[in-house]
């Protein structure tokens, strides 16, 4: 049994198409003590969910629409990842139960139900809800608590690479230059961990503002400047626009999703090769490519490499996965008004990741 402020802090919508029995399936549920809403049409159903958050949803198999009840789940999920449903049916059908199992269902309930059952069921999802949120927090808690430690290796690396600067051995520049790189991936993994949480939580927003667009491409680069040392260096830009461009955007997400371009670029181009950063202006967009060379993409992957973890054969664009960088970014660019798309020519060696967001 859950306790009661457990209870009162969940909402459970209940979707019949039956007036009678939603009706007798809320009363019950209310009476356990959770948040209550009733629907009786998909359309309502999913209305309820886009205006507030609902933990658990009780769907009626049996709908008297042009899908049934599983045939809904995705549109559901895709609404709110996280909902734990619980099917009805007033019949048992061995290929729908499977079927509604594949769906992540949390369990397959028949009419008329026993209401000991529900509440025991309701109380166990209850508990998978909250399990899920403190592994939220938890997570959370420990990605921010590594920025403190990260910040100070990266100051000590500062003072490491002032120390060196002069000296000729190229294996001490060679080791600050791999630490220097290491804090730079560590930080952007943890900014890509807590947007990508903030998004799933419908918490990632951008805030529009004017900015110079020159000097944001130029201080969202300059941190590459801190890898290269001595060597010669690597980030070219290219300005196709007049200097005095301002974009209405959110600059620090801009530069971040710059930033992870071009780092991906610099990682997998050839070792001796320049990444090439251009901005120009079309219509009411600005148009930003990085291209490097060294690396070569599959037209049937192009879709995929901005899905979470995506990894590509060996022998292509890498022999790694790409992380969440990439899905960051398609997330971020999109929140920006913006598109973003990879181009890729095998003859040349090359590839070109494009991104627009609005003036």
């Amino acid at each position: 049994m859950t306790s009661k402020t457990a209870q009162e802090n969940i909402r459970v919508l209940v979707l019949d198409d039956e007036l009678d029995v939603g009706n007798v399936t809320v009363n019950a549920v209310s009476d356990f003590g959770y948040q209550t809403i009733q629907c009786c049409d998909s359309k309502s159903a999913f209305l309820a969910i886009q205006k507030e958050k609902i933990h658990i949803l009780i769907l009626d198999i049996d709908l008297k629409e042009s899908k049934n009840g599983v045939e809904l789940i995705p549109e559901f999920r895709a609404l709110n990842k996280d909902i734990v449903i619980l099917m009805l049916t007033g019949e048992y059908d061995i290929k729908v139960a499977i079927r509604s199992m594949r769906e992540g269902v949390f369990d397959y309930i028949l009419k008329p139900f026993d209401f000991d059952y529900l509440e025991q069921r309701l109380a166990q999802a209850v508990k998978g809800i909250h399990s899920s949120e403190l592994s939220k927090i938890y997570f959370s808690t420990i990605v921010h608590d590594l920025r403190n430690p990260i910040q100070n290796i990266a100051l000590a690396n500062d003072l490491l690479k002032q120390m060196v600067y002069f000296k000729t051995d190229e294996k001490y520049q060679k080791v600050i230059r791999r630490s220097i790189q290491s804090v730079m991936e560590i930080n952007k993994m943890v900014a890509n961990i807590l947007n990508l949480e903030k998004h799933s939580a419908n918490e990632f927003e951008t805030t529009m503002a004017e900015f110079h667009i020159h000097s944001a491409v130029e201080e969202a680069l300059s941190i590459f400047e801190r890898v290269a040392i001595i060597e010669e260096e690597k980030v070219k830009v290219q300005f196709d626009l007049a200097r005095d461009l301002h974009a209405r955007n959110d600059k620090q997400v801009f530069q971040h999703v710059l930033f992870n371009l071009v780092a991906n670029a610099i990682r997998f181009s050839s070792s001796k090769e320049l990444v090439w950063v251009s901005v120009v202006q079309d219509k009411n967009f600005f148009k930003i490519s990085v291209k490097n060379k060294g690396s070569f993409i599959k037209k049937e992957d192009r879709e995929l490499i901005f899905d979470k973890f995506f990894q590509l054969e060996k022998n292509t664009y890498a022999t790694m996965n790409f992380g969440l960088g990439l899905s960051f970014c398609k997330i971020a660019v999109s929140c920006m008004g913006g598109e973003i798309w990879v181009e890729s020519d095998e003859e040349k060696n090359e590839t070109t990741f494009w991104f627009t967001i609005t003036l």
